[in-house]
């Protein structure tokens, strides 16, 4: 089982008994040895506390708590009556078991709390020097590192609160998994330091495709959504190939500009396009067709399609744009997982009675304008890329 510590301590102020008048500072350094610990979403400090003892010559340290204690024997000095003690092995394993504790006691978890304790006696005598309180992600299994050293997203924090918060007590990835999609149901996933994430909370958001930038921004794409899912099983160790799809029309008609639309729309009859295929049109006032909230559609003529409502609400967006090229999804353990709506599809029926419609860019003459077409009731309009599925 991985062990992944949050270096993040709340010192204790309170005063020990003087032994001797040397006063020795004990410095407790986290970093990232032998894998699993993660780079924090903001820069954290290291533990220190003071406390009154005798001058170091081989002193031991110690620390104890509840669910482990840790015991350094060669303490080292750093100068100025500083003793550094590096990550230590525990006594004993953790539960074998996902686990979450909060230094800051939030939504009454737990703080990985410890006492500290130096001898300057190899073990015969122990003196007190201080109390920590830890935030701690202990996951699954070691998180997965990509073999090819491609630069991973696990180095974000959000992504072990995510993992471990909502999967806290699972012992299995199919438990981890279930735990943590319920969470993803509830489209009120936020980082760790409580901001909520949203999808499309600017239609016209194109740049945010990594789980690196959701989280930085606080906004995302399908893209960054299915890639945020992702890395969060990864953190538990879990990894499937082929488990990223793009979902796109069923008819070619161009490379670009084309697309679907998601319900709902009102389609004003009978549609004047003067195409078969797409009888109903609407006029651009540029090229761009999605604004930060809404869509550029010129009033005159008027436009023959408007979005009216969301048939599903999305990640911290009850309104979310529902006009896109293509739609991207995890496929895990033969099902398709939709972070961004918070559902899952079965088959891609389930995702086409989602599709009120289809768009592509037409030129009649010299007008060029979006044109439209209804989405035949339950007949599947919608495949996956012939691309395949992507490893992610």
């Amino acid at each position: 089982m991985a062990q992944v510590f949050r270096p993040v301590s709340k010192q204790s102020n309170r005063r020990r008994q003087s032994i001797s008048t040397y006063h020795l500072s004990l410095i407790v350094y986290h970093s990232p040895r032998k894998g699993g610990h993660p780079n924090t979403d903001a820069a954290a400090p290291d533990t220190s506390f003071h406390f009154q003892g005798c001058r170091p010559g081989t002193v031991w340290v110690r620390a104890q708590g509840n669910h482990a204690s840790f015991l350094e024997k060669n303490a080292t000095p750093v100068g100025g009556g500083k003793l550094a003690v590096f990550p230590t092995e525990a006594d004993a394993p953790l539960a074998n078991m996902i686990q979450y504790y909060d230094k800051d006691e939030r939504e009454n978890f737990q703080p990985f709390a410890l006492t500290w304790e130096v001898s300057y006696d190899s073990g015969d005598s122990w003196h007190p020097a201080g109390e920590t309180r830890h935030t701690l992600y202990v996951t699954l299994d070691r998180p997965y590192t990509d073999p090819n050293g491609i630069a991973s997203a696990l180095s974000h924090e959000s992504l072990y609160y995510i993992a471990c918060r909502w999967a806290n007590g699972e012992t299995t990835v199919a438990g981890a998994i279930a735990a943590i999609w319920r969470h993803f149901a509830t489209l009120a996933v936020k980082r760790v330091d409580g901001t909520l994430l949203t999808y499309y909370n600017k239609y016209n958001n194109v740049n945010s495709g990594t789980t690196q930038s959701l989280l930085a921004t606080g906004d995302g794409t399908c893209v960054a959504w299915t890639k945020l899912f992702l890395d969060v099983l990864k953190v538990h160790g879990y990894r499937t190939s082929g488990n990223h799809a793009t979902i796109v029309p069923a008819k070619t008609i161009s490379v670009h500009d084309q697309g679907f639309i998601l319900k709902n729309w009102a389609f004003t009859e009978p549609g004047t396009s003067g195409t078969q295929l797409y009888p109903y049109r609407n006029f651009l006032n540029s090229s761009t067709v999605l604004l930060d909230d809404g869509y550029n559609w010129r009033s005159t003529p008027t436009p023959e399609v408007n979005y009216t409502s969301s048939i599903v609400p999305a990640q911290g967006n009850a309104k979310p744009p529902a006009y896109f090229e293509n739609h991207q999804v995890a496929f895990v353990n033969g099902q398709y997982y939709d972070p961004s709506y918070g559902t899952t599809y079965t088959s891609l029926l389930d995702f086409n009675a989602m599709v009120e419609g289809f768009f592509c860019a037409i030129k009649v003459g010299d007008a060029i304008f979006v044109g439209f077409r209804k989405n035949n009731s339950g007949t599947l309009e919608i495949k996956e890329d012939d691309k395949g599925r992507n490893n992610y």
